[in-house]
């Protein structure tokens, strides 16, 4: 799936706006506006083998936040 698609398909079922994107070993995780300057206990991310929008605990899966590359946002 195209970046492009993931972005306008987080933003049509999360809502807000995704402001920023990681790329890990198995998915793409998703920053929106909404979190900006907040603490959250929950990332979102597309998984790449199926195209869902999800999320997980980043203390269930230490070390997966500091290993995602961080990518441009396609226009």
């Amino acid at each position: 799936m195209p970046l492009k698609e993931i972005v306008e398909k987080a933003e049509k079922e999360i809502g807000g706006k995704v402001v920023w994107m990681g790329e890990c070993d198995d998915r793409w995780v998703l920053g929106f506006d909404f979190e900006e300057n907040t603490l959250s206990s929950i990332v979102w991310c597309c998984y790449k083998a199926t195209g869902e929008i999800g999320y997980f605990f980043p203390p269930d899966e230490p070390g997966l936040l500091k290993s995602a590359k961080s990518v441009n946002l396609p226009i």
